[in-house]
């Protein structure tokens, strides 16, 4: 068990990440450059800014937090601005994303099936390419759980009456706005217009490449980390790989969301 006091009092920066993942990419590239930042794996976005929240109440000012941004917005354009207790988003789905470099991969020293750059670059072709109607499916299920759930009452306050608990239900913005729309969200007919308009989006990201933001890199990753290491085991093998496209992005260029976060979190500690 994490002892968090102590990780608080003993580090300059702190920052909680989802992932093991993340932070063997960030622990790469940032290798003997931000010593002072500490990280931490919260497990998952939601813990992420929970513990962050927690360090805000408690006063903390030297505690942030990093998340992907997934079908979301990022917030990367307010990344100046982050205060303590606060997270940062990536402007990509998922970390992974950023390690989908095909020089990065064919470079790194877990190439260990020695494939090229070109031979790379068509294996994560044809793995996006077959991803199209996947992400179609995964954004509708997202954009459809957080219209359904916007502005969701809170956990009530002190109730001692029926109607009490009607205020405070009926009054709130997910009641108001949402809850009428919920039987046309559910629909056939507008799922299936969804869907083809996510189909239609996935088609034109992937036309003008900005595929490599806004679909999940994680599946693709795995899928071309066992082309480029057959023989890694588990989640170890993988974690390993991680850090070695780190280092060579250390080495030949780290990705630039990853230096202006280092930067951010410096400047305000």
């Amino acid at each position: 068990m994490i002892d968090i006091d102590s990780h608080y009092k003993n580090a300059k920066a702190v920052l909680w990440v989802e992932d093991p993942g993340t932070r063997a990419w960030l622990e790469a590239v940032w290798l003997g450059t931000a010593p002072t930042i500490r990280i931490l794996v919260a497990g998952g976005h939601i813990s992420v800014k929970t513990v962050c929240e927690q360090a805000r109440q408690a006063g903390h000012a030297h505690i942030f937090g990093l998340v992907d941004c997934d079908f979301g917005t990022t917030n990367r354009h307010k990344w100046g601005a982050i205060a303590p207790g606060q997270v940062y988003r990536l402007d990509v789905h998922e970390f992974e994303n950023l390690l989908l470099d095909p020089v990065a991969l064919a470079g790194c020293v877990l190439n260990t099936a020695r494939r090229s750059t070109i031979d790379i670059q068509r294996k994560i072709e044809l793995a996006v390419g077959r991803r199209i109607w996947w992400v179609a499916c995964a954004r509708v299920l997202a954009e459809t759980q957080q219209a359904a759930v916007y502005g969701y009452p809170r956990q009530p306050g002190p109730i001692s009456s029926l109607s009490d608990a009607e205020t405070h239900i009926f009054g709130s913005d997910w009641f108001d706005k949402v809850a009428l729309t919920c039987p046309s969200l559910a629909s056939r007919a507008t799922v299936t217009a969804a869907l083809h308009a996510a189909h239609g989006a996935a088609n034109a990201a992937i036309a003008d490449g900005s595929w490599r933001q806004r679909f999940p890199g994680k599946e693709i990753f795995e899928e071309i980390a066992s082309y480029v290491q057959p023989n890694a085991i588990g989640s170890a093998g993988r974690t390993d790989l991680i850090k070695a496209i780190g280092a060579w992005q250390r080495s030949n260029g780290v990705p630039d969301q990853a230096l202006e976060l280092r930067s951010c979190i410096l400047a305000r500690v």
